[in-house]
Order: C-alpha cells, then structure tokens, then sequence
C-alpha cells in the first residue's frame, strides 16, 4: 500500500509538471491539489477590442482567484484556462476550467493583446466580474458543479498596466439610512446588526452566483424603529443594486434563513430592485424592513405570485427627424434629476416606428405589483449609447395631460395591481431632456 501512495503522489507532481502555459485548459501549479476538485466553470466573454500585435495570442484567457493583489501575479492565479486558438473579435468565446475545488474565486478574464514571458502582460484588454476593472468592486463567484458565468463584452477601455497591474480609481461611500420595524431577535447566536449589501448582480440568493462587491454593519445591534446610517466604504464607481437585511438568526453567514430584507427601495424581489448609480459620496433615501419578508431555505430571496402587464398608449405630435424613430416608457421605484444619473430604470418598454401623430401602444411586460413613476419619451436624438438622450421630448405620468408640466418632483406614481393601461399621453417639442438626458428645471418648484 506504501509503494501505491508513493506512485500516486510521483503521478500527481508529474501531472502537474506537465501542465504547460500554452494549453487552453490548464491547472497551476500552486494549486497542487486542484485537479481533485469535481467542479467545472464555463465562461462566456466576447472581446470587441482591437486585434492583437503580431506576437500576441489572440486567444481569451480566464484566471481564478483566491484573492486579488495589485498585479495579475501577485498572489497567482489558482486556476487558469484559455480559448484553444485566437478568438474572432465580436464574436462570443467559452473557456472552460475543469477539476475545480468548489468554492469562492474572483474572475478575471483577458485578451491576449501584447506579446510577452507570460499571457497576461502589460496592454492587455481585461475585466473583471463582473464588468469592472477595478480589484475594489470585482465581485466573487461562487463554483459547484457545472456552473456557466457569462462575463459579458469588453474592449479596449481596460487595459493591464506596467508588471500587469490593475487599473485603479477613486472610490467613495455610501451611506443606508435603514431601519428594522420588526420584532427584535431572541436567537443568542445571531449578531441582531443591520447590514447593508453592494451587488453588481442579482442571483435567486444572496450568495449565488455573485457575492457581494462590498458591504456596511451598523455601529449597535438594531431597535425596532430605530434608523442607522450605515456606511459602505471603498465603493468604486459604477451602477449596484443594494440589499439590506436585519441579522435575526444565527448561521453561517450574517444573511441566512429567517433574516428580514428589503431591496432598494423597499421591495422584497430582484426584479424590480433599482439599481443605483455611484459616482461620489451618496447618501441614498432611506429604507425600511419588517419582519414579513424573509430570507428563504440558502438565502434565496422571495419571489412573485404574479406579474402583470402595463399598456402606455402615447402620441407624438412633434417634429419627426424621419418615421424610423420609436418612443419608450421607463418605469422607476425613485426618479433622479435625470433619466440614469442616480437610479436606472426598472422596466422599459418601447413602441413601433412612429410615423403619425397617432396614439401608439407601449408594452412593459413582466411587471411585479407596485407604485412607479413612468417617464414616457420619444426618441428623437438617436446618437446616443441609451435611448434616452439629449432633447429626446418626453413626458412624466401624469403631468402629460391636459398641458402639464415636465418637473420632476410634481409626477406622480402610477400603481400597478393588475393588468392595466395608461391613456392620452401626448408628447410634442415643448418640453426635452437636457444635457446628460436631465429632466428640465426651469419653472419648476
């Protein structure tokens, strides 16, 4: 038995030995015991950028992470693979990693654009989950089994820096006013604190697929009725859905079974979470919890019993630049200053091509029960990276009738309870967004 031991371990250094840097699928070496993990990661990225420098690869490399330094190499990579060949630029590719310990791991995935000792070098194209380039607001993964993580486009905007290091930016704060309405835990073992979330997605639970980037504990153990402001630091800019939950039973993690949450602003499901904006230091409006909504079995969160359909019918008077033109409906749970400066619509909706001053119906499906403000516009400036731009005419529901007003803080909400419609909105060149798509002020109270 003590000359097969000794066999099988020979076996597996020369495994290892074996695996050479160029191999679309490989194991590193400082993970000697990684081929025994049965979890698989098949990624998904598509590179847009520009072609490699001759020399270069081509090829799309993904790298797993225990933990992230300041460079790709220091701490090294636990598991790496590639695309087998060069990939064709605006077409999606899949990397896949075998014998994976399952567990928690940063991924970084890259396109091989310089030339180099090693795959990833300094210029190379790069992003991080998910869709950042920053280390501060990359997101862990958790693998088990078969598991397929879509790392989305990336191109030439992040790139390695000297001695392959990340790129790095300012990053602020932002502060949760939250407040527990509940009964307060007796369970012994809980730590009965508030705590704040930063997600860059949104799985069925609040571990899966994505960790969160960052998170924030209230300063004391929570009173019922009681606002804390709870500080989340070191956030990288960028757009995060926000999940906050009161700790009332114990478990591995604060986020477990039982434990009271609400998403931004003040819902208990994914879908119609809004995601907020971060750009500086924020302070966002306040959120409550009660103890009705509760994390489920893993920390899945709830799901709807029903959704329904929302039918805005609208009618474009205006000038038309040609009749390919369409106009959206946007549905938000907050309104900012303007249409994606501090809250990213929730539900959208768009019509057909515009050309008559007839009324058209726009379809926003899938709705979950609730109050939205609903922003209605036409597209007339189409150069943009988003519908939504510079002196596109719009209307807020419901100062669209009779004449009405554009400001933002005289809209009202539209509850949704079924499936409805919203009739006699009419939009003509008398009120446009502004720069950066922001809603006009001028009159407004």
């Amino acid at each position: 038995m003590k000359k097969i031991i000794q066999l099988l371990c020979i076996g597996i250094i020369l495994f290892m030995i074996s695996c050479k840097k160029d191999t679309g699928n490989e194991i590193n070496p400082l993970a000697f015991l990684s081929f025994l993990g049965d979890s698989t990661l098949t990624v998904t990225a598509t590179y847009n950028g520009t072609a490699a420098e001759v020399g270069a690869s081509g090829k799309i490399y993904v790298y797993l992470y225990s933990s992230l330094g300041i460079t790709t190499r220091d701490p090294a990579p636990v598991y790496t693979g590639s695309t087998d060949a060069a990939v064709t630029i605006g077409s999606p590719a899949t990397i896949t990693i075998p014998r994976i310990v399952a567990g928690e791991y940063y991924v970084f995935a890259f396109y091989d654009y310089h030339t180099g000792d090693n795959p990833d070098n300094q210029t190379d194209r790069y992003v991080l989950y998910s869709g950042t380039a920053y280390t501060s607001g990359a997101s862990k993964v958790t693998i088990s089994g078969e598991t397929n993580l879509d790392m989305g486009t990336f191109g030439d905007t992040n790139v390695l820096a000297a001695s392959s290091a990340f790129m790095t930016t300012t990053t602020y704060t932002v502060t949760v006013p939250v407040t527990y309405t509940g009964t307060i835990s007796t369970d012994d073992y809980a730590t009965k604190m508030l705590y704040v979330y930063l997600y860059s997605t949104l799985g069925a639970t609040t571990r899966t697929p994505a960790l969160p980037v960052r998170t924030g504990i209230s300063l004391a153990v929570a009173s019922s009725g009681v606002q804390q402001n709870i500080a989340v630091s070191n956030v990288v800019p960028g757009n995060y859905y926000v999940l906050a939950f009161y700790d009332a039973s114990a478990g591995a993690n604060p986020d477990s079974v039982t434990d009271p949450y609400a998403f931004f602003v003040n819902t208990q499901y994914t879908a119609n979470a809004q995601k907020v904006v971060i750009s500086g230091d924020t302070t966002l409006p306040a959120m409550d919890i009660g103890e009705t909504n509760v994390l489920q079995s893993g920390g899945a969160y709830l799901t709807p019993s029903s959704t329904y359909t929302l039918t805005v019918n609208a009618a474009y008077t205006g000038t038309r630049p040609d009749d390919t033109r369409t106009m959206y409906v946007y549905l938000y749970s907050v309104l900012g200053t303007a249409t994606r400066n501090q809250y990213l619509p929730i539900y959208t909706g768009v019509s057909s091509a515009v050309s008559s001053t007839s009324p058209y119906a726009i379809t926003v499906s899938s709705v979950i029960p609730g109050s939205y403000y609903v922003l209605v516009f036409y597209n007339y400036n189409s150069s943009g990276a988003n519908p939504d731009n510079q002196n596109d005419r719009y209307r807020l529901y419901d100062n669209a009738v009779p004449a009405g007003t554009r400001c933002r803080s005289e809209a009202d909400s539209f509850t949704v309870s079924s499936d409805g419609s919203i009739s006699d909105i009419s939009i003509d060149n008398t009120y446009y967004l502004r720069s950066g798509a922001a809603y006009e002020t001028s009159g407004c109270p």
